[in-house]
């Protein structure tokens, strides 16, 4: 009987021997699991921030080839503004050419500007690294029917009166990409292939910076949006651009640009090339003054001051040799006779009609002592 009953407990002890030993190995199991899971999401991770840092690389270098070796280029194309209602406000025509820091721009202006007739038929602005040039004619010019100005060198949009990007900008996408360079830039793959990469610009503003990278346009961005503000409410700017690839260069033939004011756009204009050659020979005639083609007796207004502005007469007698003896533009007008002064309140004053009242008043006062003397002399007599 002793042993029958041992013979039960026998395997019973055995059971529970093993069930215990089972337990360490399961525990061991469930850490070495969790282990490998860290693991792998830690891969997972690393290889998400590589390629994150691989597609802002490809995005850094797509940028900087739009710009390594453009040294040149003439292009051909129209601009166009357009008012929060979608009407157009102006319409252009233009052709262009860069040459290094200089640029020549040729504007026809085509159409009703805000359903008025256009102030000037044509503009002409050289730019000659320095400073801004600029020829307008209109049919409401007197004399000559054209006048020219100064500007900055920076000043491309007061000088055009309406562009306000060079070609060398359109034709880089008007925003490069090279912003993107930074720690905190969040990378995100979108449903059509593009990668979205944003940052947060200002941070008490909440104003955000974005781009879309656009991998069949050579990672070169198709988007680039600044807006910050309350939802719905967001003021910035937005940019598009469309890309064209000429040999083993990528450049962007179609440039728009979107200005929002509290959640609204308030005005919107589109660049849109017909043909760009990089790289080609410029003439160096379209960076003199006879590029601005002013007609001899127009006058050119020096604005560079900001307050105080002298007014030149051109003449055409004189072109040649002022250009033989001055390199710098600017010194070319100011070798031109002046035809107006301006006093500190900003008022003109014709410096030929101060010669003729001072030679005036002169004379006046010659015949005036003329008579005392000759009146004196007839009472002594």
């Amino acid at each position: 009987m002793r042993r029958f009953l041992n013979s039960l407990r026998g395997p019973t002890k055995r059971r529970a021997k093993g069930a215990g030993s089972a337990r360490p190995n399961r525990f061991a199991r469930e850490v070495i699991s969790v282990l490998l899971f860290g693991v792998a999401l830690l891969c997972a991770a690393t290889r998400a921030v590589a390629q994150d840092a691989a597609i802002l690389q490809r995005a850094r270098q797509a940028a900087l080839a739009t710009r390594a070796g453009l040294q040149s280029g003439s292009a051909t194309g129209t601009w166009g503004t357009y008012g929060a209602d979608g009407n157009a406000r102006n319409q252009v025509r233009f052709r262009a050419m860069f040459d290094g820091k200089k640029q020549y721009l040729h504007i026809e202006f085509l159409g009703a500007q805000a359903g008025k007739p256009p102030r000037d038929y044509k503009r002409i602005i050289v730019q000659d690294g320095s400073d801004t040039f600029m020829s307008r004619f209109s049919h409401n010019l007197s004399k000559t029917g054209a006048e020219g100005a100064i500007y900055p060198a920076k000043s491309l949009s007061a000088a055009t009166g309406c562009i306000a990007h060079s070609l060398r900008q359109i034709v880089q996408g008007g925003f490069p990409a090279e912003g993107i360079d930074r720690d905190d830039v969040k990378v995100e793959k979108l449903p059509n292939g593009h990668y979205r990469c944003s940052y947060l610009f200002i941070p008490e503003e909440d104003y955000w910076t974005t781009y879309e990278l656009a991998p069949e346009k050579g990672f070169n961005a198709v988007s680039h949006t600044e807006l910050g503000g309350p939802r719905g409410r967001e003021s910035g700017q937005k940019f598009f651009a469309d890309w064209k690839k000429e040999g083993d260069r990528w450049y962007s033939n179609y440039f728009v640009e979107e200005v929002y004011m509290e959640g609204k756009i308030a005005s919107r204009s589109e660049y849109r090339l017909d043909e760009f050659n990089p790289n080609v020979a410029v003439p160096a005639e379209a960076f003199t003054l006879n590029a601005l083609e002013l007609p001899g007796g127009s006058r050119i207004l020096d604005q560079r001051s900001g307050g105080i502005v002298k007014v030149y007469r051109k003449e055409a007698d004189r072109g040649e040799d002022v250009e033989a003896r001055s390199e710098r533009l600017v010194e070319q007008v100011e070798a031109m006779p002046r035809m107006y002064q301006a006093d500190r309140t900003g008022r003109f004053t014709d410096m030929r009609l101060g010669r003729i009242l001072g030679a005036s008043t002169g004379l006046l006062g010659l015949a005036l002592i003329v008579a005392i003397w000759f009146i004196h002399h007839r009472k002594g007599a």
